[in-house]
């Protein structure tokens, strides 16, 4: 039993390090191991209690016990209220990057971000701190040093200025005691930004710009730097868009066809002195082109006058229009409100070959490529009212797309609305549409050519969301597939979105095609968990 205990952590730390897991800062992702390791502390001690022999031995085994459970007591004081951000004595803690490329920190820095508020506040006792962050102090540090911190990401200089930066790879190796601790122990940095984008600024001044915009866009290195004088409040608050293509094809690993780098500047960026500064950080493989812009009002309003003229892919809380050439999709709600931009947004693409997803993106497990965001990751709300999002594709053939929004706070089971259409219509003939239909119902049914159309004017939601049934009878039975002759029919029932889609205005289009054997009649219609809806039967014309 003792072996046993002894061996099964070691191995499942083998396991981990074996098949290239993430690696995280908090061990919550092997509490499982918790158990066996304390009975083998237990085991340990009674195993050493009962080889010593005399007073001595025993209480030296006890000594020994006490000073390990002292110096875990001594450490978790000593760090408190950060008892969860730790590393072992073997971390390398002091090579600029080593921690962020081996290392999964928990909450997205949520932690690590609060320590670093209680550093600076700890090493600056009085006066106020202008910090640019995401996160708030929170209650790891007393109440007046929080009402010390203004956040903020407009800068003066000749205050004390802090720029959060969330990532290891930006935090400079700086002298400072300050900037060396916070680098090597929380895997974050509070850096003066007059002197870290300052330098960036200076040194994409002096080459020219690879584009003027309300921003202008510079390459210092590895870096893109944006640059604005006298930029608003307005700035402060746009989110950027920077898509890079890669030179060689093997050197893309996002589903998009280029590389996603899109970023917040309240993440990367603050006002100097009424001057904006960003940067972003480019791939280390070739460049052949780079895409990138912000999410602004104008852009917005140009993507909503693109679709206006267009019949969108899915009407519901959010109109959805999709542009197959440009692999877009627009999304769009006029009078929308703050709670309608505050739930996550779903976006599941499902491609026609699974294989077709990169091997980092694929979830094999769901058949569908999650692309969920945030309204703030591609959105922007207009002067009138509307809210409008532009989110990209991926770059390899579409199936069928999911759209829709989770209930506030709840993702997952929680949907507060979807609708699921197709990438691509099918071809209709239009004077297949033009003519008598087979037979008239929720749905009319024509012919054309060995397949069947499903059309319908004033479409809604319900009749786009309810599944079609669509029950085969051939001339002769020997001609069904040996599954179906159970059954005297072959099923062939199918979803709008797998067949068709809106296809113009409010009507919806669907093309389900017919067996390639003599087929006798047909019964066809839509149901729901309540059974059917509607339903006909007829006989097709030859």
């Amino acid at each position: 039993f003792g072996l046993l205990l002894a061996v099964l952590p070691v191995a499942v730390t083998v396991a981990v390090v074996a098949s290239g897991s993430n690696v995280f800062d908090t061990w919550r992702h092997l509490f499982f191991l918790y158990a066996p390791l304390l009975l083998l502390a237990i085991y340990g001690l009674h195993a050493l209690l009962r080889a010593g022999r005399g007073r001595w031995a025993r209480g030296g085994t006890y000594a020994l016990a006490g000073a390990a459970i002292a110096v875990a007591v001594v450490s978790m004081v000593r760090i408190h209220p950060h008892e969860r951000l730790y590393f072992t004595l073997l971390t390398d803690r002091t090579t600029p990057g080593r921690l962020a490329s081996s290392w999964e920190v928990e909450h997205w820095h949520r932690e690590h971000a609060r320590a670093a508020f209680a550093d600076i506040a700890g090493e600056y006792s009085s006066g106020p701190l202008y910090v640019s962050s995401v996160w708030t102090p929170g209650r790891s540090i007393p109440a007046e040093d929080r009402k010390r911190i203004v956040r903020t990401r407009a800068f003066r200089t000749g205050e004390r200025n802090f720029l959060e930066t969330r990532h290891d790879q930006w935090c400079p190796a700086l002298p400072g005691t300050r900037e060396r601790r916070l680098y090597s122990v929380l895997l974050h940095c509070m850096v003066d930004p007059a002197a870290y984008l300052g330098g960036y600024r200076r040194r994409a001044l002096a080459t020219e710009p690879l584009a003027r915009s309300r921003f202008d866009a510079y390459r210092v290195d590895d870096v893109m730097v944006y640059l604005r004088d006298g930029c608003s409040p307005e700035d402060l608050d746009l989110r950027f868009f920077l898509r890079v293509h890669p030179a060689a094809a093997a050197d893309l690993r996002a589903p998009y066809g280029f590389g996603k780098r899109d970023f917040a500047f309240a993440l990367y960026g603050a006002s100097i002195d009424g001057n904006c500064v960003a940067i972003s950080r480019l791939p280390d493989h070739p460049v052949a082109r780079i895409e990138t812009g912000q999410y602004t009002r104008e852009y917005a309003e140009a993507a909503r006058r693109a679709v206006a003229a267009a019949a969108p892919a899915a009407r519901s809380y959010f109109d959805v229009w999709l542009d197959e050439d440009a692999r877009t999709l627009t999304w769009v709600r006029e009078a929308c409100t703050a709670e309608d931009v505050a739930a996550r947004f779903l976006l599941h693409v499902y491609p026609v070959d699974e294989a077709d997803i990169p091997a980092d993106w694929r979830r094999a497990e769901y058949g569908f490529d999650n692309l969920n965001f945030y309204f703030r990751d591609h959105g922007v709300r207009l002067r009138d009212g509307a809210c409008v999002a532009v989110t990209p594709l991926p770059a390899y053939p579409i199936a069928n797309i999911h759209a829709g929004q989770f209930r506030q706070g709840d993702e997952g089971t929680g949907v507060a609305w979807s609708a699921r259409f197709a990438f691509s219509l099918p071809e209709v003939d239009a004077a297949a549409l033009a003519g008598e239909p087979l037979v008239r119902a929720v749905f009319d049914v024509h012919r054309d050519g060995e397949a069947l159309v499903y059309a319908k004017d004033g479409c809604t939601e319900e009749d786009a969301d309810a599944p079609f049934f669509l029950h085969v009878y051939p001339v002769d039975e020997a001609d069904l597939p040996a599954a179906s002759r159970e059954y005297g029919f072959e099923n062939r029932d199918f979803h709008l979105w797998e067949r068709g889609g809106l296809a113009g205005g409010d009507r919806c289009i669907a093309v389900a095609p017919l067996p390639d054997y003599p087929v006798a009649r047909v019964e066809t219609g839509q149901y729901d968990e309540t059974g059917r809806l509607w339903w006909v039967e007829f006989a097709p014309p030859e």
